[in-house]
């Protein structure tokens, strides 16, 4: 089962997350692993851009793509990942399709990603939508959402333990590309692994992974069928966006403070000296 909340303010967010996380605990001192994640629509599975039937058409090898992205990577990076795990993360981080999902531990990072597309390009543009906040409330399918998982709870599921995996290991080398094609396990149902903060959009964004196996439902899905998965989600009231994206700005959450390179320092310069005087 999947808890609902809705929200139209970073105050809200933070009050609706800690209804839905206090639901997730058997006990006041149960330890949890609490990982959230932004989608721009409620409507949108969570599921990995590799399982996603627009790219079907293309019949990607998922190994052949991640030699062809360290052939091609590793004269770009200044700090040259060590394992193939770390390899996979950093290739997933900057866009290539995989079986890896990012998830955040910041629950603000999340409201971040959840309402970027949704925002104009410029300043002026929002601060004139802030100025129209009057307009009624939406929750429809197509409202950003933040979701929350007790990452525990998914290994639970899948390996039989509430513990997060830590790669490299028996429990996570079979989902590796490498590890999916050439394993004789099942290695079906998605685990959580915690990565090791090796780039810097790991760090900024305090990133954590699932990671699909051979069963490609989305996890939220899994969690209709799976009474130990606990899973939560938030919508974001559409009218809403622009004053909540005005909010994570005073609190500091930005393009720059997620993505730390210089195209985000030249777009933070650019958007802090728009003026319409």
């Amino acid at each position: 089962m999947i808890v609902e909340g809705h929200a139209g303010s970073v105050g809200e967010l933070l009050t609706e997350a800690d209804r839905i996380c206090r639901g997730f605990k058997g006990k006041f001192e149960d330890k949890e692993e609490i990982w959230y994640r932004g989608q721009a629509h409620r409507q949108w599975p969570l599921e990995p851009v590799l399982y996603r039937s627009s790219l079907a058409a293309f019949h990607y090898d998922e190994v052949a793509m991640l030699d062809r992205f360290v052939a091609l990577a590793t004269p770009l990076c200044p700090s040259r990942p060590t394992s193939e795990w770390e390899w996979y993360f950093l290739a997933r981080h900057h866009g290539l399709p995989s079986r890896l999902i990012d998830w955040t531990e910041s629950l603000l990072s999340a409201a971040y990603f959840a309402v970027r597309e949704h925002l104009p390009s410029d300043r002026l543009k929002l601060d004139r939508l802030l100025q129209a906040d009057s307009r009624p409330a939406d929750l429809g399918p197509t409202c950003p959402s933040v979701w929350i998982l007790d990452a525990g709870s998914l290994n639970q599921a899948a390996l039989g333990r509430n513990a997060l995996v830590v790669p490299p290991g028996p429990s996570s080398d079979g989902y590796t590309p490498l590890g999916l094609k050439t394993s004789g396990e099942p290695n079906r149902l998605p685990i959580a692994i915690l990565p090791p903060r090796a780039n810097p959009r790991i760090v900024a964004q305090q990133g954590m992974f699932t990671v699909h196996g051979r069963d490609m439902s989305g996890i939220d899905s899994l969690a209709s069928k799976y009474s130990d998965i606990r899973l939560g989600v938030i919508r974001i009231d559409v009218s809403k966006i622009a004053r909540l994206a005005a909010e994570l700005r005073v609190a500091g959450v930005n393009r720059l403070s997620q993505f730390p390179d210089l195209d985000s320092v030249a777009d933070h310069v650019c958007w802090f000296y728009q003026s319409s005087e």
